[in-house]
């Protein structure tokens, strides 16, 4: 029996020879040890989002990225822009995104993990971030959280044909058994590396001029 989920198809369509060295070779794939920060981030912020989503304490989300900061020597400064980015976007999502959300939605499942047989010898997996049930009209809705650097409309537009996006709301219908209405996508900016090697963060941006005043 083999395997394969929307990540393996992502990464299938860029380079067969990653997709065969990350997840085939071996059986398992090999990959460097340890993980990108962005990886880390995103992995915080979702887990933050899902503690968030169960009305429980997310603290444990930058407690994990906190580890990993200090597993890769970040400096201080960084390390701190890394923590308050991630505290200030889930702290944001916990006050105001999740009450608008329950304002409309009801949550039927959260990191669902489901699985579907494709062929006798290949089976996909997938864990959608949540399913919903529109409280307006009781159509079902597939949510995502995403991390981004970007958030604009080219970014938004690659998921109109997202692997994940498609498989996830599909294997969603055939396990609740009934028409998916829709996709959301909720972006979580992280902020980019500009040119001259600065990194720009959404939640604020401050200048100090030529007398140490700040200027934001």
């Amino acid at each position: 029996m083999r395997f394969t989920d929307r990540t393996r198809i992502e990464v299938d369509r860029v380079c067969e020879r990653a997709r065969w060295w990350g997840y085939e070779v071996g059986g398992t794939g090999v990959s460097l040890i340890g993980e990108a920060l962005e990886l880390a981030f995103g992995l915080a912020v979702h887990e933050g989002i899902e503690a968030i989503g169960r009305e429980e304490d997310w603290q444990g989300a930058l407690e994990s990225l906190t580890k990993t900061l200090d597993q890769r020597q970040v400096p201080p400064d960084s390390k701190e822009d890394w923590l308050d980015l991630a505290g200030g976007l889930l702290t944001g999502w916990e006050m105001v995104g999740e009450p608008a959300l329950h304002a409309e939605y009801e949550t039927l499942g959260m990191e669902v993990e489901i699985v579907k047989r494709l062929e006798p010898w290949l089976t996909f997996q997938a864990r959608p971030d949540r399913l919903l049930r529109r409280i307006g009209d009781r159509t079902l809705w597939y949510w995502e959280a995403k991390t981004t650097s970007a958030g604009d409309a080219r970014w938004l537009a690659t998921f109109d044909r997202a692997a994940q996006v498609h498989s996830g709301a599909t294997v969603l219908a055939e396990h609740v058994g009934e028409p998916v209405e829709g996709v959301m996508i909720q972006g979580f900016g992280k902020g980019r590396i500009d040119g001259q090697g600065r990194v720009r963060r959404p939640l604020g941006e401050a200048f100090q001029g030529p007398g140490g005043q700040v200027q934001g």
